[in-house]
Order: C-alpha cells, then sequence, then structure tokens
C-alpha cells in the first residue's frame, strides 16, 4: 500500500484448533490471524481464545474509524451517520 493510506478493508486467513482439554474439561483452543494485505504470513500472530482474536482484528478496524463495540446488529456498521 502507498504511503500511510489505510485500506478500505482488510482481509485476515484465522486458524482455529483444539490443543487438548484444560484443568477444566474445556477445550484449550489455540489459534492465529494473519492479515493478509499487510503481508503477515511469515509472522502469524498467536492468541489463546477468541476475545484475543476480536481484539486484534479491532485494532484495524479502528485504523479504519471503525468502532467495533458498535458492531452487532443487522445493519449495522460501526460508523456514525452523516449529519
Amino acid at each position: 500500500m502507498a504511503g500511510d493510506e489505510e485500506p478500505l478493508g482488510h482481509t485476515f486467513v484465522v486458524s482455529v484448533w483444539v490443543e487438548g482439554i484444560d484443568e477444566e474439561g474445556y477445550p484449550d483452543l489455540r489459534a492465529y490471524v494473519l492479515n493478509v494485505l499487510e503481508d503477515e504470513r511469515d509472522k502469524p500472530h498467536y492468541k489463546r481464545d477468541l476475545t484475543e482474536i476480536a481484539e486484534h482484528i479491532a485494532v484495524y478496524l479502528r485504523r479504519m474509524g471503525v468502532n467495533p463495540e458498535r458492531i452487532g446488529g443487522a445493519g449495522s456498521t460501526g460508523v456514525p451517520a452523516e449529519a
């Protein structure tokens, strides 16, 4: 991407797997997130739970001007409506 210009979107590859069972009997998740547009294929970001994945992607949403806390309902974009 030329200069410091933020792209209009990002493409992520997320891989999630179970690495065992924790002491409470729940699956012990592992994951990695790759941002394809930033060519991170050789340095994935390893995560231990789904919240960490969401937090990682939220960084990019904020840089695009999107409030990730506002996303969720049908038709919700997280972007303030223009006046």
